[in-house]
């Protein structure tokens, strides 16, 4: 009788090591994948910053070199598959 119920204690105890395991395991993925995901957000936005000041700047440079139409970059721009929409509005820089 006392083998059984040290079984069943033993058995209680491993159930419940292996549920907190579960929990502790569970959770530090989901934070991981988290901190993953934003990371992976930040770096787009950054990569989009950059391209737009690149832009920015080779129109510029282009418009006071003589250049009277943005056509070109925008046709060039719009062969990136990574970017969606490329849209130049004219404004006094």
């Amino acid at each position: 009788m006392k083998l059984t119920m040290k079984n069943s204690i033993s058995a209680k105890l491993g159930l419940i090591l292996a549920s907190c395991l579960l929990i502790v395991l569970g959770s530090g993925l989901f934070l991981l994948l988290n901190q993953a995901r934003q990371q992976s957000m930040k770096q787009t936005e950054e990569n989009v910053r950059e391209s737009k000041d690149i832009l920015l700047k080779s129109i510029s440079f282009a418009m006071s070199a003589g250049i009277d139409s943005a056509e070109p970059f925008a046709r060039l721009f719009r062969e990136v598959s990574s970017i969606r929409d490329v849209r130049v509005t004219p404004t006094a820089v």
